[in-house]
């Protein structure tokens, strides 16, 4: 590695400390390559002596009946949990109490709440 000649004035300290640190290069190894090529062909042989793990058919089977039942528990579930439909005459019966009750809370009582609500 060759450091330039010209440095900024603030950057000499770095390139000082730098050349008087620097590393000897090491010699190259003769038979880096040789071992390299060596290591490849282990570790092919290795991929090759372990076989790839497939799924059992049976737990993919056990897979497949877990999803199907979360989805038709979910779906009996939701159908369950669902209201139903309130007839004419309770819808009448919830509009009169939450009127009364929302009157009462505003401190607007007529004569006819009154009556209703002794009743």
């Amino acid at each position: 590695m060759r450091f330039p000649e010209k440095f900024p004035e603030d950057d000499t300290a770095l390139a000082d400390f730098l050349r008087q640190h620097r590393h000897a290069v090491p010699p190259p190894s003769p038979d880096l390559e040789d071992r390299i090529m060596e290591m490849v062909a282990i570790s092919q042989r290795s991929l090759k002596a372990v076989p790839l793990h497939r799924p059992n058919w049976k737990l993919r089977l056990l897979g497949t009946g877990a999803i199907a039942a979360s989805l038709i528990g979910g779906l009996v579930g939701y159908r369950l949990l669902t209201p139903s439909s309130l007839s004419y005459a309770e819808l009448s019966n919830l509009e009169a109490y939450m009127e009364t009750n929302w009157n009462s809370a505003l401190g607007e009582t007529s004569s006819e709440d009154v009556i209703v609500m002794v009743n």
